[in-house]
């Protein structure tokens, strides 16, 4: 019996080599392009995320300062010897639709409002040290409106409140660089 001397091979042919270098060429774009995608994804639910958190906020505070503090709405300062001067949308069927001032309900002549101030919502009240931007400056407030309805002499009036915010970007198109919400809410004075 002939023993027949068998060599290990230790290495990779060049074909092996080859066919290996061709499937990582075609796999690694493959899975960059995922992970791109992913990152550009991840990037505009961070930026959506900061936009709605900074609308959240915005629309609480109008929506909680408006129904626990208004006594009536005013297109000019209101005046505290006169407190139903310039009253707007007090009358069945008015509607008004510029500054609105809000006169507060525990003191007359105390007023406040808000308005769109370097691309920031921002309040101003008559009582020193109130007042100041409710968005930062991570976002740009592209629309702001206060308007406000009547229906009658007895029953409060509504006020109706739309903004658009929008995340910074810096002048850039891409897909995900590009994120805005738009709020819309109606609110009803409490009774007074």
């Amino acid at each position: 019996m002939g023993v027949k001397n068998f060599q290990l091979k230790k290495g990779f042919t060049l074909i092996e080599m080859m066919v290996v270098i061709g499937l990582v060429g075609l796999v690694l774009p493959v899975v960059f392009s995922i992970i791109f995608v992913i990152l550009q994804q991840q990037t505009k639910i961070i930026r959506l995320s900061e936009v709605k958190r900074q609308g959240d906020f915005v629309l609480a505070t109008l929506t909680t300062h408006i129904k626990n503090n208004v006594r009536s709405l005013h297109n000019n300062i209101p005046n505290a010897d006169n407190p139903d001067e310039n009253i707007v949308c007090n009358t069945t069927n008015s509607s008004y639709n510029g500054d609105i001032y809000f006169q507060d309900k525990r003191t007359l002549g105390t007023w406040s409002r808000f308005i769109l101030q370097d691309d920031k919502i921002a309040s101003e009240s008559s009582v020193s040290g109130v007042g100041g931007d409710l968005t930062n400056d991570k976002v740009k407030v592209t629309y702001f409106s206060l308007s406000c309805q009547g229906y009658g002499q007895f029953i409060p009036p509504v006020v109706n409140i739309s903004f658009t915010l929008q995340y910074k970007n810096n002048g850039s198109s891409r897909p995900e660089d590009i994120a805005f919400m738009t709020y819309q809410t109606k609110v009803k004075l409490r009774s007074y």
